[in-house]
């Protein structure tokens, strides 16, 4: 039975689980703004398939089985995952930017620029864009909050 009590979590010991809370929380209130904004039910969401489709545009492909993984590996898979969530939520804002699923060359550099820059040339006039926008700077905050504790207590190096 999964635990549905957010303080569960916040309340462990564990930096990670405290971590991955945080970006869990705000990708579910991303993902609960958009249903709102467009009427869709959040239960439903499943039965979407083209939009879910669509969705997958950009999105990673990744398969992992996590049984078999020792600690160490997982906070190395979770820090790549992370990055993998903040790119594929830029690419959609780039996207809805440049109004087209072609992103621009000048738009897809910006991603590897240094954070104060990288958002720049989105269209935070566009509502999606801008909750995109603050959603990724929130899920920069939580990777290197975990990439710093991770390395004082020499998880990752």
């Amino acid at each position: 039975m999964p635990i549905d009590d957010e303080d569960f979590y916040f309340d462990t010991g564990d930096h990670v689980v405290r971590n991955c809370s945080s970006t869990l929380g705000k990708m579910e209130v991303l993902q609960n703004d958009i249903c709102i904004m467009f009427a869709i039910p959040s239960t439903h969401l499943h039965v979407y398939e083209d939009a879910l489709r669509e969705s997958q545009r950009y999105a990673p492909y990744r398969l992992q089985y996590k049984k078999s993984k020792a600690y160490k590996k997982l906070m190395l898979s979770y820090d790549r995952a992370q990055v993998e969530y903040i790119d594929y939520l830029f690419k959609i804002a780039c996207a809805i930017t440049a109004s087209n699923y072609r992103i621009p060359l000048v738009l897809r550099k910006q991603s590897l620029l240094e954070e104060s820059i990288s958002l720049r040339l989105l269209d935070t006039d566009n509502t999606i864009v801008a909750m995109i926008k603050e959603i990724i700077i929130g899920l920069r905050a939580d990777l290197k909050n975990f990439r710093e504790v991770s390395i004082e207590n020499k998880i990752l190096r």
